[in-house]
């Protein structure tokens, strides 16, 4: 990746409710610095240390509160000074949605409003047509409006990452993780494999100090029949699975792949994934064998 020098900074906004969290975890997957709920006054600041710092990340992601926008009435001033400053990249995402669904949200999850909660409105209704009033003028100048209203999290991350020139492989990260049981089950695993089931190179005296790694163990594991069957029954089950994964808005997915110790079958059996879905070209794959030096 070439080095970022100009700050690129992303300003989400929006009606309270209308998914600036939902919106603001994908862009940090995304590899963004992300902080919530920044005072507008403090945004010049922040803007002005990572100018002089260039090793720190210049992809910043800041979301705004609608207390802090009536508190000091400076957003919109703070933005159209970043818009025109040299070396600064700003845009703003405004995320909205009908009123209705924003009270269904509320009721749901049972949070209260920020404007309620500080006592600048009695009813929810009452504070969002406050909340409109006084994001008008950010939302009319916004880069990019969202209406969240009837629409899934994986829609709102697909017009995201359009608006960031993001390609659709950077949307999910799929590590494949060997190990051995001997250690236990990795914690993180989405999906846990037996490959124990596999012919197992341990007892084949010229290949019991190796590991998957060499193409001599893995060459071997996959010499049997049921093991190349085993590997293709498994990848079809990943083409299959992951999209739907993807469709619910996960980022990350870990498959881990286990033999009794996770040196030789597990190991070369992830090998075979992780390069069936490189090959795939739709995902960043990263590959781990935990215990393969135990």
């Amino acid at each position: 990746m070439s080095e970022i020098k100009m700050i690129d900074v992303i300003i989400i906004t929006g009606m309270s409710g209308a998914g600036k969290n939902t919106v603001s975890n994908f862009i940090e997957d995304l590899g963004y610095f992300c902080i919530d709920n920044i005072p507008a006054e403090l945004i010049g600041e922040l803007i002005s240390v990572y100018s002089k710092n260039p090793g720190r990340n210049r992809r910043l992601c800041l979301t705004l509160d609608i207390r802090d926008v009536i508190s000091t009435n400076k957003t919109e001033d703070v933005v159209n000074t970043l818009r025109a400053a040299d070396g600064v990249s700003c845009r703003v995402i405004y995320l909205n949605a009908a009123d209705e669904v924003i009270i269904t949200r509320y009721k749901e999850s049972r949070r209260i409003h920020p404007l309620v909660s500080s006592g600048r409105a009695s009813t929810l209704k009452e504070a969002l047509d406050i909340e409109k009033e006084y994001l008008e003028p950010i939302r009319v100048t916004a880069d990019l409006e969202i209406d969240t209203s009837y629409m899934k999290p994986t829609r709102a991350r697909e017009i995201v990452s359009d608006f960031l020139g993001v390609s659709e492989k950077s949307g999910m990260l799929i590590t494949c993780m060997s190990f051995g049981y001997k250690y236990g089950i990795p914690q993180e695993a989405d999906l846990v494999i037996d490959a124990r089931c596999l012919p197992n190179p341990f007892y084949v005296q010229e290949l019991k100090s190796h590991t998957g790694l060499e193409d001599c163990v893995y060459d071997y594991v996959m010499s049997f029949e049921a093991s190349e069957e085993f590997v293709r029954r498994l990848c079809d089950f990943l083409d299959f699975l992951i999209p739907m994964y993807i469709e619910e808005g996960k980022a990350h997915f870990v498959v881990a792949i286990g033999c009794t110790g996770g040196k030789h079958r597990s190991v070369s059996v992830t090998r075979s994934v992780a390069q069936h879905l490189e090959q795939a070209g739709k995902y960043n794959v990263a590959t781990v064998h935990r215990d393969i030096k135990k």
